[in-house]
C-alpha cells in the first residue's frame, strides 16, 4: 500500500491547514517542483513554509470529539456520541463491491415516541470515503465548520 493510500488528500491537507489545524504530522505533503506534491516521512522532508500535514487516520482520530453536546447542556437529545463503521457500495458493476468507512455522531438518548422529534444523528447524512484518513479529515472539517470543534 502507498503512502499516499493511508494519509489525507493534498486537497483536503489545504483545506485543514487553512480551518487552523496546527501542522504537526508524522508525514507531510511536500512540492518537490520537478516531481509535484509527494507525501513523505518528516524526518525526509526539508523544514519550510510549504509544508502541509499529511494526516494518517489515528492522528485525526486524536483530534476528533468521541462525544458532542450540541447545547452544552445534559438534557437529553442533547448529546451525541461518534460511530464509525465499514461497509461495502456497490458499483455500476452489480457483482463488485468497494469497502468505504462511514462516520456520524448518533443521539445517545432512546426514549419512547419522543426520539421521533429530535435529530437521531448530529450530520444528515454519513460522511463516507474509501481512505479512512479521508473520512476522518472530512470529519473534522465538517465539525470545525458547524462550530461543534474549536481550535
Amino acid at each position: 500500500m502507498k503512502l499516499s493510500d493511508q494519509v489525507i488528500t493534498l486537497e483536503t491537507a489545504k483545506k485543514l491547514k487553512e480551518l487552523g489545524i496546527k501542522q504537526e504530522s508524522l508525514f507531510y505533503w511536500y512540492d518537490y517542483f520537478v516531481n509535484g506534491w509527494s507525501a513523505e516521512y518528516r524526518e525526509i522532508v526539508p523544514r519550510c513554509d510549504d509544508l502541509l500535514s499529511a494526516f494518517t487516520a489515528s492522528e485525526l482520530m486524536d483530534l476528533i470529539p468521541a462525544r458532542i453536546n450540541i447545547l452544552d447542556s445534559e438534557e437529553p437529545f442533547d448529546n451525541f456520541r461518534f460511530n464509525m463503521f465499514a461497509c461495502h457500495i456497490g458499483t455500476h458493476d452489480a457483482t463488485k463491491f468497494i469497502k468505504h468507512y462511514a462516520i456520524n455522531y448518533h443521539c445517545d438518548t432512546l426514549m419512547g415516541d419522543e426520539i421521533f422529534s429530535y435529530p437521531r444523528q448530529l450530520f444528515e447524512h454519513n460522511v463516507l470515503d474509501q481512505n479512512f484518513a479521508e473520512c476522518c479529515a472530512k470529519v473534522l472539517i465538517k465539525l470545525i465548520e458547524k462550530g461543534y470543534v474549536k481550535l
